[in-house]
């Protein structure tokens, strides 16, 4: 995937970060199930289309587990929490800033798009939008789900450690 896509110096620094710290949410939260990586390369228009999936019990389910946090009430509300850094692990495992700083890091510092769903509840971050949706039709996504689009040239002055928290 990085020779294909030619990425190099901070680009690839990210792509390191986003795909290890959102394959090892699977490890961390998803607590059965299994976990799957796809990755589409666009050379004409210049991204990597990459999801990250998982079969396990969501972000929701995620906190209910958690001997730290209990329900949080609704698919929306779990997101919510999980954006403000608030995390299902155990405080000296890990500050909880994954979700968090890898869209800051994608759509602010790369200009890249960002979408979750877990439950009922999506997040939609891009240079033009940064929404929370909440399905309320009775379609779910049993697991998590997000799809990230990275630009394999990034913006100029963008660092990595910038956006590490």
């Amino acid at each position: 995937m990085v020779h294909q896509c030619g990425l190099e110096g901070q680009v690839l620094m990210a792509l390191k970060y986003l795909v290890s710290e959102l394959v090892g949410n699977i490890t961390y939260h998803a607590g059965h199930g299994s976990g799957f990586l796809f990755a589409q390369y666009h050379p004409n228009g210049g991204y990597l289309d990459i999801a990250v999936a998982d079969t396990g019990r969501g972000l929701r389910g995620s906190y209910i587990a958690s001997p730290l946090h209990g329900d949080p009430g609704s698919d929306t509300a779990a997101l919510r929490l999980a954006l403000e850094g608030r995390s299902t692990k155990d405080q000296a495992v890990s500050r909880g800033y994954g979700i968090r700083t890898s869209r800051r890091m994608l759509v602010e510092g790369l200009g890249g798009s960002f979408f979750y769903w877990s439950g009922n509840a999506m997040l939609l971050n891009n240079a033009t939008r940064d929404n929370i949706f909440e399905l309320k039709d009775g379609t779910r996504f049993h697991g998590c789900y997000l799809a990230l689009r990275i630009p394999t040239v990034a913006k100029p002055g963008f660092q990595v450690m910038g956006f590490v928290e």
